[in-house]
């Protein structure tokens, strides 16, 4: 009984299961479980890339909005938001 108690510590210090698999990632919350870490670590990563893509992603329709706008003011054109969004 000594050597199960014993491993049962090693164990418990160690972080790991029977198997030898850790039983949580190392620096996820006590009682997240390793599925659930990953999926926290995916939205957050999903996320951070999302943000990062959207000035990428409108700095070409935004720059050809400028050029239109500046075009027709120089022309003496209608150049408020109601034309702009009408070409």
């Amino acid at each position: 009984m000594a050597l199960q108690e014993r491993r049962r510590e090693r164990r418990r210090e160690r972080g790991t299961t029977p198997a030898g698999r850790r039983s949580t990632a190392p620096d996820a919350p006590r009682g997240v479980g390793p599925s659930l870490a990953l999926l926290g670590e995916v939205v957050v990563v999903g996320v951070v890339v999302a943000l990062a893509v959207v000035p990428l992603v409108t700095a070409l329709p935004a720059l050809a909005a400028g050029a239109l706008h500046l075009r027709a003011h120089v022309r003496g054109e209608a150049d408020g938001l109601r034309a702009l969004a009408g070409r």
